[in-house]
């Protein structure tokens, strides 16, 4: 099974840095990557799909000749030689339930917010998606690198049981014992007296007979008013820590990976950006290979009717809304914001050539 050169390096003990520049010294004949396969994963070329992930979305792979190629997932079928759109959307806008100190590099929300109220989160998901953590003159943009699972969702409060520390509980009307175990964090909130963040001493017990899952928790619980809801937390662990303190209910929003959902297939959408072009179609749910730089062909679009590239110094193109290109001379750019997809490699001006271009999207 083929490996990156650094990881041989670190497993015998040498600066990772050694073995690559040897390689480059007497120069490689290969694809160059970043972050690499998954665990027990197979190779997948830039040409090929598949159903099952085998590298982290949004890992770069260099081709020996300069394509600059990205790993993603289809949210909706894509095409090649069109352009396939990014369609993420914010995947969760609310607050903290605990303060953080600067250098900490995990924040912790409750999993599920009256704003989102069908999302929930499975584990790691959100890797290399984006927490936007809002402060007046300190604002954190962080990069995920792991998140817990959804325990539940929101579930009402039906009994309170008030005591010291250890004494007090927290009754629900359904059975979600085998999801509140000792040690798990939970979230009281809309409540009259007794908001804040829980730790279950002991597994949850439910009596069929009542109906009730009872959840002794290992803080004070101070107000007997029966109301208000429970459900868990999510960690987000960050790959560097915060540069600042933020106190409890400070509000973040949460985008998510931008190639774990890229949608194409002459899907007209002009309020998307354009990813780049897939290395072959997929269909939804399959994983692949997006280029994002270098020597591409793109289908022409009906925007330049005589075709693309046989006017003066027609040379610049950009995405419309279905994925192909026009000539940005074909096109009203003041005002409207197209995308620049990059530029026509070869000399056209009889138009009888294909628009194989300098793709320039990211490098």
């Amino acid at each position: 099974m083929k490996r990156d050169l650094s990881a041989i390096d670190r497993d015998i003990g040498q600066d990772w840095s050694r073995i690559i520049q040897e390689a480059f010294k007497h120069g490689i004949d290969c694809d160059i990557m970043q972050m690499g396969l998954l665990p027990g994963r197979s190779e997948q070329g830039i040409h090929e799909v598949s159903t099952i992930q085998n590298y982290q979305l949004e890992s770069p792979r260099k081709t020996k000749d300069g394509r600059v190629f990205y790993y993603a997932r289809a949210g909706a079928a894509c095409s090649s030689g069109m352009g396939c759109k990014f369609y993420g959307a914010m995947k969760f806008a609310g607050n903290t339930v605990a303060a953080v100190k600067i250098g900490d590099n995990t924040v912790m929300i409750k999993n599920y917010d009256d704003n989102f109220p069908s999302v929930t989160f499975e584990k790691d998901e959100l890797y290399g998606g984006y927490l936007l953590m809002h402060h007046g003159t300190n604002m954190q943009n962080r990069r995920i690198i792991a998140n817990d699972a959804t325990i539940v969702t929101a579930i009402a409060i039906t009994v309170v049981t008030i005591g010291a520390a250890g004494a007090g509980s927290f009754g629900v009307a359904t059975d979600v014992s085998l999801k509140f175990t000792k040690g798990t964090k939970i979230v009281v909130y809309g409540s009259t007296g007794n908001n804040g963040v829980y730790t279950v001493k002991a597994d949850a017990t439910y009596v069929a007979e009542g109906t009730t899952t009872t959840i002794t928790v290992e803080e004070a619980v101070a107000n007997a008013t029966v109301d208000g809801d429970i459900t868990g937390v999510v960690n987000l662990t960050l790959e560097e820590g915060l540069s600042g303190d933020f106190v409890t209910n400070s509000f973040i929003e949460i985008l998510p990976n931008s190639y774990a959902d890229l949608r194409g297939a002459l899907l007209a959408n002009e309020k998307v950006s354009h990813a780049g072009i897939p290395g072959t179609e997929a269909a939804l749910g399959d994983y692949f290979w997006v280029q994002t730089w270098g020597p591409c062909w793109v289908i022409p679009g009906g925007g330049s009717p005589g075709g693309v590239g046989v006017g003066v110094n027609q040379r610049t193109v950009a995405f419309v809304g279905d994925g192909s290109i026009n000539a940005v001379s074909d096109l009203t750019l003041q005002g409207s914001g197209y995308q620049v997809a990059g530029f026509i490699i070869q000399n056209d001006s009889g138009g009888a050539g294909p628009p194989l271009i300098m793709l320039q999207v990211r490098p």
